[in-house]
C-alpha cells in the first residue's frame, strides 16, 4: 500500500491512509477484476432492417441506440455466466452439451452406416467415439471451470497480501505464462510445482525484507508495518503458490484432454468465424444474416 494509490493500482482519493480506504481499494480491485475476465463469452445482437423509413439523424441515432442497448441488456445473463470468477458455467454447460450430443449422435451415425455396409463394427466404433467425446468434454470442462475458480481465488488472495509489488509481479508472470502453450498434464504439473516453491520463498523472504524496507522508509512505524506485512505474506503467499499449482495442473489436464480430440488441431487453425454475408437481388440488398444463404453464396463465388 503506497501513498496516492490503492492495492494493485486502484486509486481512491488522494491518499490511502485509513484502514477503510485500504479495504475499499482491495474490494474495488477484486470487483473490477471479476467483472473484466470473461472466457468464451458470446454476444448476439439482432440486426436492424428499415424499409421506406424517414427520419432525421437524431431520431435514427436514438432508435439504433435503444435497439442495441436492449440487445446488450439481453446478453447480460450470458456475460455473467461466462465470468471466470464464477468458473464460466456457460462454457461448462456448453462442453457438457457437446459431449452429450456426440454421445447420442455418433452411435446413430455408426448404426446407419452399419446398415448400409452390413457391418456391425461401425456401431461399436460410433459408441466408442461418442463415449470418448462425452468423457473428454466432461473432464475438460470440469477441469477448465475449476482452474478458473482457483485462479480467481489466487488473484484475490494476492490483493489481500497488501503487497502491491508482489501482486503486480505475479500478474506479469501469469501473463507471460499464459502466452506459452501448456502441452500436457506433465507441463502443467511442473509449472505448478515451481509456483508452489516460489510462493513459499516469497512468504519466507518477506518476513525479513518487509521490516527492513519499512524501517528504511518510515523508521519505527515503517518497521512495525513491515512486520505485519511480512507475517501476513508468510501465511498467504504459500497458499497462493499452492492455489497456482492446482490451477496449472488443472489447465494441464484440460490441454491433455483437448489433445486427444482429433478435431482439436483443425479447429485451432480455423480463423474465419462465419461465411461472408449474402447480398440479395440485382440491387445487392442487405437482409438479416442467414448461414445457409451465406454458405451458398460463398460456394457460388468460388
Amino acid at each position: 500500500v503506497g501513498e496516492g494509490s490503492g492495492v494493485i493500482g486502484v486509486k481512491l482519493g488522494s491518499k490511502n491512509r485509513t484502514a477503510l480506504a485500504v479495504v475499499r481499494g482491495m474490494m474495488k480491485s477484486i470487483l473490477v477484476d471479476a467483472l473484466l475476465r470473461c472466457d468464451g463469452a458470446s454476444l448476439n445482437f439482432e440486426g436492424v432492417a428499415l424499409w421506406n423509413h424517414l427520419s432525421n439523424k437524431e431520431q435514427l441515432t436514438t432508435y439504433l441506440g435503444a435497439h442495441y442497448l436492449a440487445s446488450l441488456i439481453s446478453n447480460v445473463p450470458a456475460l455473467l455466466g461466462s465470468l471466470a470468477a464464477f468458473g464460466n458455467p456457460v462454457g461448462l454447460i456448453r462442453d457438457l452439451g457437446d459431449g452429450m450430443s456426440d454421445f447420442v449422435n455418433e452411435p446413430m451415425k455408426g448404426f446407419k452406416k452399419s446398415i448400409q455396409e452390413m457391418d456391425p463394427s461401425f456401431v461399436m466404433s460410433g459408441v466408442a467415439r461418442g463415449t470418448g467425446s462425452l468423457a473428454r468434454h466432461t473432464l475438460g470442462g470440469v477441469a477448465d471451470s475449476a482452474a478458473m475458480l482457483t485462479e480467481t481465488a489466487a488473484k484475490n488472495m494476492a490483493v489481500l497480501t497488501l503487497d502491491r509489488k508482489y501482486a503486480q509481479r505475479r500478474d506479469r508472470v501469469m501473463r507471460l505464462k499464459n502466452n506459452r502453450t501448456r502441452a500436457d498434464f506433465v507441463g502443467g504439473f511442473e509449472s505448478g510445482l515451481l509456483k508452489l516453491v516460489h510462493g513459499i520463498l516469497e512468504g519466507v523472504t518477506g518476513v525479513v525484507s518487509k521490516p527492513i524496507r519499512g524501517a528504511e522508509r518510515n523508521g519505527v512505524e515503517g518497521f512495525a508495518k513491515g512486520v505485519g506485512k511480512g507475517l501476513l505474506g508468510l501465511l498467504v503467499k504459500p497458499v497462493i503458490g499452492a492455489t497456482d499449482a492446482i490451477t496449472d495442473t488443472l489447465i494441464g489436464v484440460k490441454e491433455s484432454v483437448d489433445g486427444m480430440n482429433p478435431q482439436h488441431d483443425i479447429e485451432t487453425l480455423q480463423t474465419q468465424v462465419r461465411p461472408r454475408r449474402a447480398l440479395y437481388g440485382v440491387d445487392r440488398a442487405i437482409r438479416n444474416y442467414r448461414l445457409d444463404d451465406a454458405t451458398a453464396a460463398t460456394i457460388q463465388a468460388r
